[in-house]
């Protein structure tokens, strides 16, 4: 799958730069750099399903900047151009802050699920002494939409088994 950086570009209020077929790079007025994109899960779901990521070069907390959402769905909304597109999520605990990226990524997918007919399903698993945070999203007119939720639900259960914290 490739995503057009003219269509993205077309609605981001930062001008992105294309890095892979599905990631790309921009600097924010405050001259922080994010990567945002997404990779080919390997492990619920091998043939359709994408991790989504943002992440700043910096490393850096900065200042509250609303064209990152922007941002944010002007990616998303190419991606789910793409016709039986499913979105995963897991946010890593590595610098403690994974709860406050769910509740950002919880805040900014519900409201693009309700105005988009997607299904937002998101859920926490312990493991390890580390506490995941995980979702999906996908078209609400996916064919095998029930399936797929069933799936991940299931998956979620033998995600200890498979998923392993990532070094920095």
């Amino acid at each position: 799958m490739k995503l057009s950086i003219d269509a993205i570009n077309a609605k981001s209020p930062y001008q992105l730069i294309q890095l892979t077929d599905m990631s790309f790079r921009f600097v924010t007025d405050y001259g922080l750099t994010y990567r945002v994109g997404f990779y080919a899960d390997k492990f619920f779901m091998p043939n359709g399903a994408y991790h989504f990521y943002i992440a700043n070069n910096e490393d850096e907390h900065g200042a509250h900047d609303p064209k990152i959402l922007e941002v944010v769905i002007a990616v998303i909304e190419e991606f789910f151009a793409q016709a039986s597109s499913v979105m995963l999520y897991v946010c890593d605990p590595m610098n403690q802050r994974g709860a406050v990226r769910n509740r950002l990524y919880k805040m900014w997918f519900l409201e693009y699920a309700m105005n988009h007919m997607m299904t937002l399903y998101s859920e926490s698993v312990s493991f390890d002494g580390n506490q995941y945070f995980t979702g999906i999203l996908l078209r609400k007119d996916n064919p095998n939409h029930d399936a797929i939720l069933a799936d991940y639900q299931a998956f979620l259960k033998v995600m200890p088994t498979r998923y392993k914290l990532r070094a920095k």
